[in-house]
């Protein structure tokens, strides 16, 4: 079902997608996503990203510092530095996965467990990136996003596209969480 969902949605995006600087996600969110988890994970510190695939004939190392570059600052709340090349202080359970022009039928779980086996498929119509938030094998968050015609890594439309699917991929609130219908607001 999941699948159907994510393939009619893909559809609709992909045709609205057309428009010159569209950009387009569609989230979901585990159950097992936390979002004080991920501020406890990520704060002050490194957050991994795996990036695979590559849409533009450029040099793998400058496309994967493109796309860190776009994703820095574009979340709430913790400072983070999403990186490739993480220091010791990267809680080394939790990282970001990112696939470019993959299939769409991939399952976020597949690429926790071995990003390694996706890559871009050629002749890609537009952009298409696949995003998920890990815990070791485990899908917290799942980000698919869309773009119509993109220049290059340089492009507004590029960074539009990572910046939102970054915002997607950390949720402030958990959907899971009933106690957030009890909260009231702080000022009053």
């Amino acid at each position: 079902m999941r699948n159907l969902v994510q393939s009619l949605s893909f559809a609709f995006l992909l045709v609205l997608g057309g428009c010159a600087g569209a950009v387009s996600t569609v989230a979901s969110t585990s159950s097992l996503y936390s979002y004080g988890e991920f501020v406890l994970a990520s704060d002050g510190r490194d957050t991994i990203v795996v990036v695979r695939g590559n849409p533009f004939e450029m040099d793998q190392k400058a496309f994967e510092k493109a796309v860190t570059d776009a994703m820095q600052g574009q979340n709430f709340g913790p400072r983070t530095n999403f990186t490739t090349a993480p220091t010791e202080n990267a809680k080394k359970e939790f990282r970001v996965v990112i696939l470019f022009n993959g299939s769409q039928t991939v399952l976020a779980d597949n690429l926790c467990k071995a990003p390694e086996k996706y890559g871009s498929r050629k002749g890609a119509k537009g952009l298409h990136v696949t995003a998920t938030y890990c815990w070791e094998d485990e899908s917290l968050t799942e980000v698919d996003g869309w773009a119509g015609a993109v220049a290059g890594a340089d492009s507004p439309v590029f960074a539009s596209l990572l910046a939102q699917t970054t915002l997607d991929l950390f949720p402030v609130t958990d959907d899971f969480d009933d106690d957030d219908r009890d909260r009231k607001p702080s000022g009053g």
